[in-house]
């Protein structure tokens, strides 16, 4: 079990996903536990974020659309290399090719 993706093979456990989240947060300068900020629905400290759509999204279901994909990826080049787990480094990779493949061809990234 665990959570997959169209337009790549990252995958991780549904806890692992919440880890890798939590720690691009951190990379991305706000302090503290992801989900200490969730309120009403919304992560509301990275609201204005470029990374907001993934903060804010299911761990298990949904999608995410190029416009959002587009917003996100050169923040994603720049953290995900600064992760300090090796498995969610390789997956934030494969993560990235697989949106920007979407993105390329004006297609959703499905939460699976």
């Amino acid at each position: 079990m665990g959570i997959d993706f169209t337009h790549c093979d990252a995958h991780w456990a549904y806890s692992g996903f919440g880890c890798f989240r939590k720690e691009l947060y951190n990379l991305a300068g706000f302090n503290g536990d992801l989900y200490e900020h969730y309120h009403d629905g919304q992560y509301v400290q990275a609201k204005d974020h470029p990374l907001w759509p993934l903060f804010n999204h299911s761990d298990c279901d949904g999608h995410l659309t190029p416009e959002e994909m587009t917003q996100m990826l050169p923040t994603l080049r720049e953290l995900v290399p600064k992760l300090e787990d090796s498995y969610d480094r390789e997956n934030g990779q494969m993560l990235i090719a697989g949106m920007e493949d979407a993105v390329a061809n004006h297609e959703r990234l499905e939460f699976r």
